[in-house]
């Protein structure tokens, strides 16, 4: 991406590609990404990664686009239906910061029953504007199943985790001068650990230019958590189940 009127070696001018077969194409179609724009450059994919997302905002002077979320889950929203929801620290209740929700999501206050379960003490939660299907039975249906797996799938562009010994969630917002790229998380991470490695092999010279600038924290911070992160993401969605450090039993979602 680098051009005659900007040719320095620095993050945002290093280009990707998404070409029409291969690996990275592969698992684009499995998590039935609609994205259709195929060139980016590494330090935006890095800004949409949330393991990073400090250390890029930090960097860039940028604002974060993730807000942190506590105790996502599941709940009832009326008869024969069902929500996402999740716990709201008090700082990120104000009007400024509720605008830059995905549209799909929205704001409530607490009833006084609920207070008793939040892990914030903010009196709000955020939530889905829309429901899916679900009968209430003891022993979820089929039907039950399908439209949860359905409705999960489109929350998974806007909803992260840090994986951990307690992983760390959080809502990937909207923010205006910034690209939010509509890609699954292990798609970002599989692309950015790409480039780095493409850099590191055939351009060993530019890798030590980057890694000579005032961003070089940056790719060490990325090198040093995506290795953990990806592991934990690929072997969830792998085996179907959460993948937890020894001696941590209870279940995050």
């Amino acid at each position: 991406m680098r051009t005659p009127a900007n040719g320095r070696i620095r993050l945002d001018n290093e280009g990707l590609k998404i070409k029409g077969g291969g690996v990275l194409p592969a698992l684009i179609g499995y998590f039935g990404e609609t994205e259709t724009t195929t060139k980016y450059n590494l330090g935006e994919i890095l800004s949409n990664l949330a393991f990073i997302h400090r250390a890029y905002a930090v960097s860039y002077s940028a604002r974060e686009m993730f807000l942190s979320i506590g105790n996502p889950r599941y709940v009832r929203a009326g008869p024969g239906q069902a929500r996402f929801e999740a716990d709201l620290p008090s700082e990120h209740c104000h009007g400024q910061t509720v605008r830059t929700f995905p549209a799909a999501f929205r704001i409530r206050e607490l009833t006084e029953a609920e207070w008793e379960d939040t892990l914030f003490e903010s009196g709000y939660v955020i939530e889905t504007v829309g429901t899916f299907p679900w009968s209430g039975a003891r022993r979820p249906s089929n039907a039950d199943m399908a439209s949860l797996c359905a409705f999960h799938r489109r929350l998974r562009l806007d909803i992260n985790y840090i994986s951990g010994a307690r992983p760390n969630w959080y809502l990937k917002r909207t923010l205006a001068n910034t690209s939010r790229i509509q890609r699954n998380n292990l798609t970002l991470m599989f692309m950015a650990m790409h480039r780095v490695s493409e850099i590191a092999r055939y351009k060993p010279v530019e890798l030590n230019r980057v890694l000579a600038g005032s961003k070089n924290w940056l790719i060490y911070e990325f090198v040093e958590a995506a290795r953990n992160q990806f592991i934990d993401e690929i072997a969830a969605e792998i085996t179907g189940f959460e993948i937890s450090p020894a001696a941590v039993r209870q279940g995050m979602f």
